[in-house]
Parts: structure tokens; sequence; C-alpha cells
């Protein structure tokens, strides 16, 4: 994906940056990655105004513009919604 650029790390990205399915189509922006001491685990996306969660099994690749989801368009809408923060 040309248009993201090179290959980067989670710690590189940044909050607004375009979420993609494997098809390539913009499903939503990132709202923050979940990491810890052993790294990267989810993000948080918003997709249409609604804040889900795609486990670090689910991300395809992340770019230095963007990450790419190993899922397709339709299941984008289908993945968990994040807890609120209480």
């Amino acid at each position: 994906m040309a248009e993201l650029g090179a290959p980067a790390s989670y710690m590189t990205l940044h909050k607004g940056a375009p979420v993609l399915s494997r098809q390539g189509v913009q499903v939503g922006t990132l709202h923050v990655v979940i990491a810890d001491d052993d790294g990267f685990d989810a993000l948080v996306v918003d997709i249409h105004d609604r804040l889900r969660v795609a486990l670090a099994d689910e991300i395809e690749a992340i770019h230095e513009g963007g990450v790419v989801l190993a899922i397709d368009t339709g299941a984008c809408a289908l993945l968990p919604e994040a807890a609120s923060a209480a």
C-alpha cells in the first residue's frame, strides 16, 4: 500500500491515522494503541463513530501512515466495541 508509506512499528502510529480493511478500503481511524512492556496487544479504531477493538492478530500491516487490518470491509463493522473507561 504505497499511500501508507513504508512498514513501521506500532510505536509510530498516531491518533487519527487511517485504518483500512484488507481490500484497501478505509473503514475508520486510529483512536489509540493498546500496548504494554510485552508489546502490542490491540488497536482501538473509530469506525462509524463507534470505538471498536482490533486485536494484534487481526492486524495485517502497520505503515508510517496507517494500518491495514487482516479482515474484510464488512467484518470491520463487526469488531467488538471497546469497553468504556469507568
